[in-house]
């Protein structure tokens, strides 16, 4: 009984296995099958006309408030400004006559304070108790 209970088991897995495998197609090279199965990343295409981005940058704005023109460094400070230089400059701008230019390297000679030799710098704005509880989003204008 011991010897055909471990027939029928061997047999079961042999038979499993047979079925397990698949044969390749006559005439096509691996990597023609392997593009032609579900085993190779492909990025799924990106339909935008559905994502939140288009949303947002058609949705009506009904109304609108400067918080600040960036025509000075009156309520600017800066953190970071030993590995870069701030600036006014009337290159960009969306409204006024000036934005606050930012001129760092890409990668500088000194370790920063996180330990990375990449400039880590930038300008800071604070708005003392300010309620923006009225409005719904806040659109910050950044050039390269």
């Amino acid at each position: 009984m011991k010897k055909l209970t471990f027939l029928i088991l061997l047999f079961t897995a042999l038979h499993i296995s047979v079925h397990a495998q698949k044969v390749n197609n006559p005439g096509t090279t691996f990597i023609e099958e392997l593009q032609s199965s579900d085993y190779i990343h492909k990025p799924l295409k990106v339909d935008y006309s559905k994502t939140a981005n288009k949303r947002w940058l058609e949705k009506p704005v009904i109304e609108s408030q400067l918080l600040d023109g960036m025509e000075s460094f009156d309520d600017l400070f800066f953190w970071g400004s030993e590995y870069g230089k701030f600036s006014l400059s009337s290159d960009k701008k969306v409204e006024g006559n000036y934005s606050v230019k930012t001129t760092a390297p890409t990668k500088g000679n000194k370790i920063t304070v996180l330990g990375r030799p990449w400039a880590e710098i930038g300008p800071m704005r604070k708005f003392d108790h300010a309620d923006w509880s009225d409005w719904n989003r806040i659109s910050v204008w950044v050039y390269p």
